[in-house]
């Protein structure tokens, strides 16, 4: 199971992982300077992000934040990596396995991920939405 430390810096927070070697070690979340400005996240959280609203063209959003379907925010902390990749894979009850729609994404294909660092970046963009480090709204990715 992926452990996430947690360590605040300043304005900054350091999102520390542990478990696996080809994770980044670290995770940064920086809140908005000012009213209205973005809040800006690690590559990897960005990552995250752009899989959640681009898969399969649509994004993840397009049928889990229909109130029929499994809201992935809350549900993904009761999964670990393991299970979550499994489900991504294969699927489950109705929904399509994912790996590939993961996979073709642009943001993948251009920094060269492999499927575990994909589905890290997932993991960990939904776990951060689930613990309110990573908030609703606009996020830039930290140059």
């Amino acid at each position: 199971m992926k452990l996430l430390s947690f360590i605040t810096m300043g304005s900054m927070l350091l999102i520390g992982t542990m478990g696996y070697a080809s994770v980044p070690t670290d995770h940064i979340v920086q809140p908005p300077t000012k009213p209205g400005a973005a809040t800006q996240v690690s590559e990897e959280l960005w990552v995250g992000l752009k899989l959640y609203e681009r898969a399969f063209g649509r994004g993840c959003g397009a049928c889990h934040d229909m109130d029929t379907n499994p809201d992935l925010v809350k549900l993904v902390p009761t999964l670990t990596i393991k299970q979550f990749t499994t489900i991504l894979k294969d699927g489950k009850d109705s929904m399509p396995a994912a790996m590939m729609a993961i996979m073709d994404v642009g943001v993948v294909k251009k920094n060269k991920l492999t499927e575990t660092e994909a589905v890290d970046a997932l993991y960990d963009y939904l776990n951060g939405r689930f613990n309110g480090d990573i908030p609703e709204g606009k996020l830039t990715k930290i140059k």
